[in-house]
């Protein structure tokens, strides 16, 4: 099994999803939980020591996109939460013609009731993944 379907990865995006007030897009402000990725902004040396303060979440679009802009030397990093970084993803977008989301009442809720599916979900399969182990212990 590789690490990211493994029961180590699940928890440390159930943990980044917690630590997070929205589960909505970083970049473009995307609410739909459907479309969001991890981000590293930050590799370890192991994947396997990632933690939650070295991911992001983004759109599968802003994901492929910020990777595009590290591997044209459009960026010197993959680091999201720097601004300057930030400042030239949402220039592409806009550049691009894709939306950045304006976070309306309405996108806030629904980016708190994706939040709560999401870890819903996370914890659910957790949970099966630690009874399956049981079993097979």
């Amino acid at each position: 099994m590789g690490f990211h379907t493994s029961h180590d990865w699940r928890r440390i995006k159930l943990n980044k999803i917690i630590d997070t007030d929205l589960f909505i897009c970083l970049c473009c402000n995307r609410t739909r939980y459907e479309w969001m990725q991890f981000h590293h902004i930050e590799y370890p040396e192991d994947i396997k020591d990632t933690t939650s303060e070295q991911l992001v979440i983004l759109c599968f679009e802003c994901h492929k996109l910020i990777h595009c802009l590290k591997q044209m030397r459009a960026v010197d990093s993959v680091n999201v939460n720097d601004p300057i970084v930030l400042d030239k993803m949402r220039g592409t977008i806009i550049h691009l013609g894709l939306p950045i989301y304006e976070l309306t009442d309405k996108r806030i809720n629904k980016a708190k009731e994706n939040k709560e599916k999401i870890v819903n979900r996370l914890q659910l399969e957790l949970s099966r993944a630690r009874k399956s182990k049981k079993v097979l212990d």
